[in-house]
């Protein structure tokens, strides 16, 4: 965790929350989602609010976790009322959105009226693509 403080040290204008063997940022915008990482088990997880995934390695942890503070992932959301019950990731591959994975809840209110919203963050500017040689 020290290591990702450092590496959120070099953008003053993230705003991040440390408790114990946790992270949270805040969303930076209202269509943005929180991005935490958490110790869990010996073992490293990253949200993306609902959607999560589990990392052995640091530098992978702290790549999904930079990379959800930038504008090249996305993530949409599927609601029924009130409730978040399905959590989509992309990432922008090129010029297209390629899907990295689905977090949903079993029990949710089907009833309710479906809305989907899509929520980006933008703490940080995507990096640059290389010139290809």
């Amino acid at each position: 965790m020290d290591r990702l403080v450092q590496v959120l040290g070099k953008y003053p204008a993230v705003r991040f929350r440390r408790d114990g063997d946790s992270i949270e940022v805040p969303p930076a915008t209202p269509d943005g989602f929180h991005v935490s990482v958490s110790t869990e088990n010996g073992s490293r997880v990253v949200h993306y609010e609902g959607w999560h995934e589990e990392f052995d390695n640091d530098d992978d942890a702290l790549n999904c976790f930079m990379i959800g503070l930038t504008p090249t992932v996305r993530m949409k959301v599927t609601r029924r009322g009130d409730c978040d019950h399905k959590w989509s990731v992309e990432i922008l591959e090129g010029d297209r959105w390629e899907s990295s994975g689905t977090v949903a809840l079993l029990l949710f209110p089907f009833w309710r009226r479906k809305k989907t919203v899509t929520l980006q963050n933008r703490w940080l500017e995507a990096p640059e693509p290389s010139p290809e040689k």
